[in-house]
């Protein structure tokens, strides 16, 4: 659906009137939409996440990492299942509450005893997950990737130490907060850590 690199600075009028939405640099062609749309009709049907999974074309389905989507009803998706319980009264009821069981289990329930948390970006997902840790008393280990700063005192922006504060990572963890761009950052522990002993897939 991101197919073409724009200014920060273009008006939002100008992508609009040519059938494109703006996200950040990227814009992406209001007729992708549609593809997007038919594949949610289908997932809609059944049970979800699992319909999400099986789409996901990577290693994460093939080593059964479960997908988690805590802002479920924010965002394109989230439009999708208004258009569905209008046009379906009641349609759809969406239950998160296994999800959340779930993904507090895995934290709770973790073996090794040890936890660790590589958070990419804030907002949700980063509260979802130390949240998560939370239940077990915290995590023993936290890396934070992000541009975003505390002074506004933002989940997304704060410190792992803020953290330690609430329980959410142990105060004996070790931690870190990088400040860069995830997509910049990311790539270049995985090369130096995972990816260094992983065998090549022929």
């Amino acid at each position: 659906m991101l197919d073409r690199y724009i200014r920060f600075s273009l008006p939002g009028s100008s992508l609009w009137t040519n059938g494109r939405f703006g996200l950040g640099i990227l814009t992406a062609a209001g007729e992708n939409t549609k593809q997007y749309h038919n594949l949610n009709k289908h997932v809609l049907s059944g049970n979800g996440n699992n319909r999400i999974d099986s789409k996901i074309d990577s290693n994460d389905t093939v080593n059964n990492i479960p997908v988690y989507c805590p802002g479920l009803t924010d965002g394109s998706l989230g439009d999708m299942l208004y258009f569905h319980s209008v046009r379906n009264d009641p349609g759809l009821i969406v239950d998160i509450v296994q999800d959340i069981r779930a993904m507090n289990g895995e934290a709770v329930k973790a073996t090794p005893r040890k936890t660790g948390m590589i958070i990419l970006g804030g907002g949700i997902p980063k509260h979802h997950i130390c949240n998560a840790n939370m239940m077990r008393n915290g995590a023993d280990y936290a890396v934070f990737i992000n541009t975003a700063q505390e002074f506004d005192g933002s989940d997304s922006g704060a410190r792992p130490d803020e953290a330690v504060s609430w329980g959410k990572i142990r105060s004996s963890a070790k931690t870190v907060k990088v400040h860069c761009d995830a997509t910049i950052a990311f790539p270049l522990l995985v090369a130096k850590t995972f990816a260094s002993r992983m065998k090549p897939l022929h």
